[in-house]
């Protein structure tokens, strides 16, 4: 069975292949296959092709860009059936005396068949399980070669990082999502709500394009009122963090975001992995609980003087670079932060910038 994503239509992709039969990459030359071999179905909301020839297998495929997924699976497997196991992404053990070159080439080849050609690390994350701790290395594959399959015998599918969330993950998958999904910068409301002067804001920072957007308030604010939020950053593929006293943990959000107060008062990790946990430390000890409970991102500051806090001592660059250098977690920088500060910030190790009124 071919299942082709279902926002793509089925027959301009058809098309495409019978209308181009000099096709000569490897992507085109299984297209080119597929149509002498299979024939064209359509079940539940789901755009297939099934074999002509052997009615109990069917081929899965997921096309991306330039990228194309295989594998031939028994015809009573489905979508939901994939959906009821954990999925991760390829990787494994780097070996004894093995350079974590050799182990990414190796596992790779090992679980999808590809050779790596170009890879480059994103970041490494620590997880912790009751009876351990694992150090995961999490590294972006710019270019390989060949067409990825399950070598092991895996089901296995191309997704973006929102399909993911209709699929059950690892506890450590999660963690690999929040950080690499994670903006260089994220917009916090002021604690304005009585009109809807924070609902234009947001729509236009979202415009603006940001990615993250905190709400944030003093006082309680009504679940509608988070909804419409919520939606408005949904509609532009952006994540809403919850900064307010609500915090039920049941919020329509993405996500939940602690004064450094509330971080001080847990000892765990308060809510599942699968929405982000973020939290506003002001010194190493703070953050170092907030990494030690499992906080996806962190806040510091105030780093230079601010308008909201004026009375408050700020860290400065030197001592904000000292804590960077003591964590692992994401750490944006907060307190009188702009845009033009962004590669300052980077410099030292920082996530990005977070504020109010400049970014």
């Amino acid at each position: 069975m071919l299942v082709i994503d279902k926002q793509k239509d089925i027959d301009t992709v058809v098309g495409n292949i019978k209308n181009n039969s000099h096709l000569t990459n490897p992507i085109d030359k299984t297209y080119e296959l597929l149509l002498n071999a299979f024939e064209v179905i359509q079940t539940n909301d789901l755009h297939t092709f099934s074999h002509k020839s052997n009615k109990d297998m069917y081929w899965l495929i997921h096309k991306d860009v330039e990228k194309l997924n295989l594998d031939f699976y028994p015809a009573s497997y489905d979508r939901k059936y994939i959906h009821n196991f954990n999925i991760e992404l390829p990787g494994g053990k780097v070996e004894n005396d093995e350079s974590h070159s050799s182990a990414i080439n190796r596992e790779l080849f090992e679980e999808t068949g590809v050779n790596v050609e170009n890879h480059h690390l994103i970041q490494t994350i620590h997880h912790q399980y009751p009876q351990k701790i694992i150090k995961l290395s999490v590294y972006s594959i710019e270019k390989y070669a060949g067409i990825p399959s399950g070598i092991e015998g895996q089901e296995f599918c191309w997704c973006s990082i929102e399909q993911l969330k209709d699929y059950k993950l690892l506890p450590t998958m999660w963690k690999i999502i929040h950080r690499i999904s994670l903006p260089n910068s994220y917009w916090i409301t002021p604690d304005e709500h009585e009109s809807d002067l924070v609902i234009n804001q947001c729509s236009q920072h979202l415009r603006d394009g940001f990615k993250i957007i905190q709400l944030r308030s003093k006082s309680y604010l009504e679940n509608t009122y988070i909804e419409k939020i919520y939606q408005l950053c949904q509609l532009n593929q952006a994540k809403l963090i919850l900064n307010t006293p609500n915090k039920t943990f049941n919020e329509p959000c993405d996500g939940w975001h602690l004064t450094s107060n509330e971080l001080m008062a847990i000892k765990e990790r308060p809510f599942d992995e699968n929405k982000l946990f973020g939290a506003s430390v002001h010194c190493l000890n703070e953050a170092k609980h907030a990494e030690q409970i499992s906080a996806d991102y962190i806040s510091l500051s105030p780093i230079n003087e601010t308008l909201s806090h004026p009375n408050t001592q700020s860290l400065g660059w030197n001592n904000a670079s000292k804590i960077i250098n003591q964590c692992k977690t994401p750490i944006f920088l907060l307190g009188g932060m702009n845009k033009d500060l962004m590669d300052r910030a980077l410099s030292i190790g920082a996530q990005g910038v977070a504020g109010i009124r400049t970014i």
